[in-house]
């Protein structure tokens, strides 16, 4: 059983700057080359990898009791609102927004949101999150 009681704990916030080197790697292995104007400019699926932080992941499935060995990923959905690029500052803020369970107990569900700033404050992306626990 996961602990209902932290629906709505905002986690501590995560900054990054987007380096050149490992968004030109994310596109080689995505195929997604880009050139011209737009090349500085991130794949907007490179989010969910920047926002992946070891440590946020462990702190969160901790926090709500989750045996990560039985964690299954749900869905995930962005929702990309002005570009990113190559030597912006960026801010994950992400919050817990639901835990329920389904098949009387035998999964549950943590779902995220994630507010995505830029180093000027403008809201750049919101992404969501959702984890699986199979306890069946």
């Amino acid at each position: 059983m996961l602990k209902t009681e932290y629906i709505g704990h905002q986690f501590d916030d995560y900054a990054v700057v987007i380096e050149a080197g490992p968004t030109k790697f994310f596109r080689s292995v995505v195929g997604s080359d880009a050139t011209g104007p737009d090349q500085d400019i991130i794949p907007p699926t490179y989010l969910f990898s920047l926002w992946l932080d070891p440590v946020q992941f462990s702190d969160a499935i901790d926090l709500v009791g989750i045996d990560r060995y039985k964690v299954l990923h749900g869905e995930q959905s962005f929702s990309y609102l002005i570009p990113i690029r190559i030597g912006d500052r960026i801010t994950f803020q992400t919050r817990i927004t639901d835990i329920y369970s389904k098949k009387n107990g035998a999964l549950w569900f943590m779902k995220r949101e994630t507010r995505v700033l830029n180093q000027h404050g403008d809201m750049a992306a919101t992404l969501e999150n959702l984890l699986v626990v199979n306890y069946g």
